[in-house]
């Protein structure tokens, strides 16, 4: 029964009970006013019941509220809409505007889909300066389409494969994933690591660091046939990398170590190669605080060497790949 038939009938009642009846002259005027108090007060309690149903929707008693999906999807959703209201107070309309409608970024970046890596990581403003391509494994020939769309469309100059340690997709390419999906294991299918051997342990951090760095050298080598010439014409640079979220590189946690630059792999020549781009232009209009500009190509002989490096390295990485597989 409604609030107001309730609100009606219970002054009916009442003046039943008085013996009393309202006078002609007053009583449309009171069925008004009575009309009124009851529609306010229908109107309030229909706005509390829907707060009410608004709050209830989400509300899951004796629950865990750590892993309960309806509590986790609320607290996302909440922390996303705080979030992005703090973004846009930060960044004035200009900002958007200066990218709004193009895009122009500096590096094509392929990097697993783990949720521990993200971009403050290595580009602390990655609006417009980094395209992302990530699936498990951080793998070239699994999304070649949009990484070629960054290298060719875009014409990003540096291509970085971003491996990470304690990458869950290369543990289980080490073992036994038979039990996974079709799409996961179509996926893992491409990766190639070596098996983890009998009696190593799956956290065991020695074997999985090697095959996490392995696995950068290979998708550095898939990213060299697919964009080798791009490399020998000195348009792109393929950059492997590892993100070390656990230390096992003993580096430092978070620390991103450089393990191949265009195929090579030899600790000098990454040495070498570190020291040069800390020591030019950023590449944003200013100078790094690493000293003068460091050039390495002196002159067309050294530049045209240089180019014949990288196509043997190419080769030698397209050998290997036609090799049997570990």
């Amino acid at each position: 029964m409604s609030i107001v038939r309730t609100a009606s009938l219970a002054a009916l009642v009442a003046l039943a009970a008085c013996g009393k009846s309202a006078p002609p002259e007053h009583a449309e005027s009171e069925h008004a006013e009575a009309k009124a108090d009851a529609g306010g007060e229908h109107d309030k309690a229909l706005a509390e019941h829907e707060e009410a149903d608004a709050s209830l929707a989400f509300a899951v008693p004796f629950t865990d509220e750590q892993h309960d999906p309806l509590v986790l999807t609320k607290g996302f959703v909440r922390d996303m809409l705080a979030d992005n209201a703090s973004y846009t107070r930060r960044h004035d309309p200009s900002f958007f505007k200066a990218f709004a409608a193009s895009q122009s970024p500096r590096a094509t970046v392929v990097t697993c889909s783990d949720s521990r890596v993200q971009s403050p990581a290595f580009d602390s403003a990655a609006e417009n300066d980094a395209f992302f391509v990530r699936n498990i494994g951080n793998q070239v020939e699994n999304n070649e389409g949009s990484v070629e769309y960054g290298v060719r469309h875009l014409k990003t100059p540096v291509l970085l494969v971003l491996g990470h340690t304690g990458c869950g997709a290369v543990k289980a390419a080490m073992g036994d994933y038979s039990g996974e999906s079709e799409g996961i294991r179509k996926e893992l299918d491409s990766l190639h690591v070596p098996k983890r051997k009998e009696g190593v342990r799956d956290d065991e951090s020695g074997p999985w660091l090697d095959a996490v760095v392995d696995n950068v050298h290979d998708q550095v080598a898939a990213a060299l046939r697919a964009f080798g010439e791009d490399v020998a014409k000195g348009k792109l640079t393929v950059v492997g990398a590892v993100y070390d979220l656990r230390n096992d590189m003993k580096q430092g946690f978070g620390k991103i170590t450089i393990v191949d630059v265009n195929g090579f792999s030899d600790a000098a020549k990454i040495a070498a190669f570190e020291k040069g781009v800390q020591g030019v232009f950023d590449g944003r209009g200013g100078a790094s605080d690493a000293g003068p500009p460091v050039r390495e190509v002196n002159n067309a002989g050294d530049a045209q060497k240089a180019l014949a490096d990288i196509r043997d390295a190419i080769a030698a990485k397209e050998g290997s790949k036609e090799a049997p597989k570990r």
